[in-house]
């Protein structure tokens, strides 16, 4: 999300598929051997699906009777502080390092937050002075502490903004960033193409020598529907795997890599890319958030 990259960009360093065997020498003793050979090479020529870039591809559904919850937020009411340190949630990134072209305000005053009836809203607006602001929650403060869980499947239902230039993400920090910042995007929705969002895994190098990973890809929906009505998006993430999953139906699955072996923590956020700003674009516009889950899985035999 915040990263030096747009996941929207449609060239970009990533990391690419996985190697495919080249093929084998052999010689000639038959008709036969020689049609084996062929189609040996044929086998081997064939792309193997990598899970880097590419569309989704979906193979199951997520079953949360395997699973035991490890934090419900549902928005009954709204424990929130602008940089404290005992509250649920704070209103900036651990590391003081906003992003985007909104200014994320606190819950004092006329902010950006409002719960009503079990739904958060997140308000961006225009203010007077021609300022964008809008909000952002993280459930991990500056005082290096919060909510993260290492492992587990993590999840929201909500409804997205309309217009062009909002740019509402759910999304997961590692709390250890000496080796890089890991970050999982289980959606990344960019105003100006209501058609689809994005998914992705990136470490960010904070020093040189650091590995720079960026996988992404893709999801596909009716055009408008994200700001129409509330949609899940979750992702699992296990020893080896990320797994996503758009209305609990897995969509694409990634390599975990190592750095993605510790506690993560859960931001929601409205930001604003003005470069993506139109004459269509409204002074104001709201995401709504009917709860956030984060889950562990039972252990086996329970």
């Amino acid at each position: 999300m915040p990263g030096p990259t747009d996941c929207d960009r449609e060239t970009a360093l990533a990391i690419g598929k996985d190697a495919v065997p080249g093929p084998h020498r052999a010689r000639r003793h038959s008709l036969a051997s020689c049609l084996f050979l062929l189609l040996a090479l044929f086998a081997l020529a064939t792309p193997i699906p990598s899970a880097s870039n590419g569309p989704p591809q979906s193979t199951g559904s997520i079953d949360l009777a395997e699973f035991e919850p490890s934090f419900r937020e549902d928005f009954d009411e709204l424990d929130v502080s602008e940089w404290g340190c005992l509250s649920r949630w704070t209103t900036h990134t651990p590391w003081d390092g906003d992003f985007g072209n909104a200014e994320f305000d606190g819950p004092q005053g006329d902010g950006p937050f409002a719960v009503e009836d079990g739904i958060l809203t997140i308000t961006i607006r225009k203010d007077e002075t021609g300022i964008w602001r809008s909000g952002m929650l993280s459930s991990w403060n500056r005082c290096n502490a919060g909510f993260a869980q290492q492992h587990g499947y993590f999840e929201i239902r909500a409804r997205m903004p309309e217009g062009a230039g909002f740019w509402p993400a759910f999304w997961l920090i590692g709390v250890d960033r000496r080796d890089g910042t890991a970050e999982i995007d289980i959606v990344e929705y960019y105003g100006h193409r209501p058609d689809r969002y994005s998914l992705a895994v990136h470490n960010h190098r904070l020093k040189e020598g650091q590995e720079k990973i960026w996988r992404w890809s893709r999801n596909s929906v009716p055009r408008g529907s994200l700001a129409e009505r509330f949609h899940t998006f979750g992702a699992e993430i296990t020893e080896n795997e990320v797994i996503f999953y758009f209305e609990r139906k897995e969509i694409w699955r990634t390599r975990a890599p190592p750095q993605f072996r510790q506690p993560m923590y859960l931001l929601v956020s409205l930001a604003l890319q003005d470069h993506r700003i139109n004459d269509e674009t409204p002074d104001k516009g709201q995401m709504e958030i009917d709860y956030i889950h984060a889950y562990q899985r039972k252990p086996l035999g329970i």
